[in-house]
């Protein structure tokens, strides 16, 4: 019987790890626990534009307290620091989890040179405005996990932000190191189509990667 007990313990130490990956974030600063629902066809939000209920994290808080909850009383007897261990563990996971999918991505992407090879992140941008002409001075960290040696982006105001304001940027094009990440400053250029006078600073700006140059052979 004690064994079965034991058995059944690990058992919740396996749900521990699920809720780890649910609540986790990748090396973009992305939820892995989105991924995993966008992957199986379920929005991660029951509204739309990141609104309402965030589900991987509620799962994940759910099957953690499961977890915790089942490992302590099956494996106490066992492992008397069975809490603090627990703890160490997901402290450490998530210290160590972003490197993770950064090493997979690199792996993953080594010989590619596409849009997907490439990723934008931490975009912060300052907005200054001549009359209905806009420019944002942006800086950003890239990934470029393949071989790309030039990239087209532009910014992307988030659809949850600044609602009423309606702006073009135009494209440019960056140059690349192989199997890199850079920090980089860009100006982009863009006309506001409903007013004029956009000014500001804000962060979480998206970057749409639009096309990338195939290194040569």
């Amino acid at each position: 019987m004690g064994v079965i007990i034991i058995k059944k313990g690990y058992y919740f130490i396996i749900v521990i790890a699920a809720a780890m990956l649910l609540i986790s974030q990748t090396h973009v600063k992305e939820s892995f626990g989105d991924q995993i629902f966008e992957a199986i066809g379920i929005s991660p939000w029951t509204k739309s534009n990141q609104n309402g209920l965030h589900l991987p994290v509620i799962l994940g808080i759910f099957l953690m307290i499961i977890g915790v909850a089942g490992s302590q009383r099956t494996l106490r007897n066992r492992h008397p620091k069975i809490s603090r261990m627990i703890l160490i563990g997901c402290i450490a996971f998530f210290f160590i989890f972003p490197f993770m999918t950064q090493g997979v991505m690199f792996a993953a992407k080594y010989n590619a040179a596409d849009a997907a090879s490439v990723q934008v992140t931490n975009a912060k941008c300052d907005f200054a405005s001549n009359e209905n002409k806009v420019t944002a001075d942006c800086s950003f960290k890239i990934f470029n996990y393949g071989k790309a040696e030039e990239v087209v982006i532009h910014p992307v105001l988030p659809t949850n932000w600044h609602r009423n304001v309606d702006i073009d940027f135009g494209a440019i094009t960056v140059t690349l190191d192989r199997h890199s990440k850079q920090n980089m400053t860009v100006r982009f250029n863009g006309t506001q189509n409903n007013g004029s006078g956009f000014t500001g600073w804000g962060q979480d700006i998206g970057m749409k990667v639009i096309s990338t140059n195939r290194a040569k052979q």
